[in-house]
């Protein structure tokens, strides 16, 4: 089971899963601030907040981080490029992407 990197803890999602408390290995996340309701869903997604298609993709989690390895970027409908390794962190706002496609 993935973990943690810096201290070895089960991630939360897997843990969920392998307990059949949820029924899919996935969450998603709603950033729209705008609306006033942000929010997490865990085992699946709010399918009512789709504007378009979903597009799945392994996680590469080893190091205990969640990796997209190799992947296409795209933000509406525009390529904002391609990258080896890119880091997400859902506990914060932050994404780590190479600066060749960010900047």
């Amino acid at each position: 089971m993935p973990t943690v990197a810096s201290t070895g803890a089960a991630l939360l999602v897997p843990t969920l899963f392998a307990q059949g408390a949820i029924t899919n290995n996935m969450f998603s996340t709603n950033y729209d601030l705008a609306s006033g309701n942000p929010y997490i869903y865990f085992g699946g997604f709010e399918a009512s907040m789709l504007t378009g298609n979903i597009t799945y993709i392994s996680l590469n989690t080893k190091n205990g981080f969640w990796d997209l390895n190799g992947t296409n970027i795209q933000y509406n409908n525009k390529s904002m490029g391609t990258f080896t390794v890119a880091t997400i962190d859902s506990g914060t706002s932050y994404a780590y992407f190479p600066s060749s496609i960010v900047s």
